[in-house]
């Protein structure tokens, strides 16, 4: 039998030292996460064929498969053991974002993201899978919420963004009641309050024109709810074509507006779950908890490669990957292309969590 490669070894000690795990699912996950760093797919046959293992394709699928189909798996529950240390060792003061999306798989999947921004990217906080297609509730944002509400560093200034699709009242309670700063998208058919004329007015009446930015302070939201005080930014679009609306409680003005283009950073995750990195869309996966297991593997294969690339650049070794002043990679690829570098040259790579904030 081949020697198990170094850095196979390095996870699964990781693993073992901060998951409750048994022996034969500490491996087998380490399989997983080693198998889609080399294949960057997840293709079942893909990862198969970059395992460090002697056997048949076929039996080596069959393992792969037994993992995503093993129900005594708490994938909310792992993945928090991972998070909890980096979480708790945030900056006092430092400014947390969470960030929500909605992104479907392979036209089979409606899935609820929640993330962390980071350095132009997110990091995947944690995920819902939904037994729905469309637009998630209220009620589905806020289960998300609670679940990471306990581990959110105490010392952190919290902040919520989302795109249109979060703009019930109810979240932008919810944020307000946690003593949050939030940015949430809304809808051009929204009517809105205007102090300054005394009026109602339709969202989609601004006249929101490219590189003029409209700032209103002190608006209220729907006719319905009557509820404020809010700001608004409303900008246009150039990448779509079309004007923005984005509701928050901080004042409406320039640095609030490049502020709220953070919100944009968890498209580059999904990407990177996507055509940018595993392949997501070439699942043939049927059923939603093998795909939630499956984004457990992806969502600590992204930490690992992000760790890594912060790790490289504290350390003044970036332009050993990115050129230090066209910066065109990402931290998710400068973490893959370092590691797979070490891969090929043979040398030993350590596998850890700590993101350097």
């Amino acid at each position: 039998m081949r020697a198990i490669p170094r850095p196979y070894d390095t996870m699964r000690r990781y693993f073992d030292q901060h998951l409750s795990l048994s022996e034969a699912l500490t491996h087998n996950l380490a399989l997983w996460v080693y198998g889609l760093f080399k294949a960057r797919s997840c293709h079942l046959g893909k990862v198969a064929d970059e395992l460090p293992l002697e056997g048949q394709k076929d039996s080596l699928i069959q393992r792969l498969k037994r993992w995503l189909m093993n129900d005594h798996l708490d994938v909310p529950q792992l993945y928090r053991q991972l998070m909890i240390p980096w979480l708790a060792s945030w900056s006092s003061g430092n400014e947390l974002i969470l960030i929500f999306d909605r992104f479907d798989v392979a036209g089979r999947f409606n899935v609820l993201l929640l993330a962390i921004a980071f350095r132009g990217r997110a990091l995947p906080l944690t995920w819902q899978i939904l037994s729905h297609k469309g637009s998630c509730s209220f009620a589905e944002q806020k289960s998300l919420l609670e679940r990471v509400l306990p581990d959110l560093p105490a010392t952190a200034a919290i902040a919520l963004m989302g795109d249109g699709e979060f703009r019930s009242i109810e979240l932008f309670t919810y944020a307000r009641t946690q003593g949050w700063d939030f940015c949430l998208g809304h809808k051009g058919n929204t009517f809105i309050f205007r102090p300054d004329e005394e009026r109602w007015q339709r969202l989609d009446t601004l006249e929101v024109q490219p590189g003029k930015p409209i700032y209103l302070e002190g608006i209220k939201l729907t006719q319905q709810a009557s509820f404020g005080p809010l700001n608004l930014i409303a900008f246009w679009d150039e990448e779509d074509q079309c004007p923005r609306y984005r509701f928050t409680n901080r004042p409406a003005n320039g640095h609030t507006l490049r502020w709220s283009r953070k919100r944009s950073w968890i498209e580059g995750l999904i990407r990177d779950f996507k055509s940018g990195g595993f392949q997501l869309d070439d699942t043939r996966l049927e059923h939603e908890a093998r795909l939630n297991r499956l984004l457990l593997a992806m969502a600590i294969a992204t930490w690992w490669f992000v760790a890594m690339a912060t790790r490289l650049i504290k350390q003044g070794r970036r332009r050993e990957i990115d050129n230090e002043r066209k910066r065109a990679h990402t931290y998710f690829q400068i973490g893959w292309s370092w590691l797979k570098k070490q891969v090929r040259l043979g040398k030993p790579i350590p596998c850890e969590m700590a993101i350097c904030t």
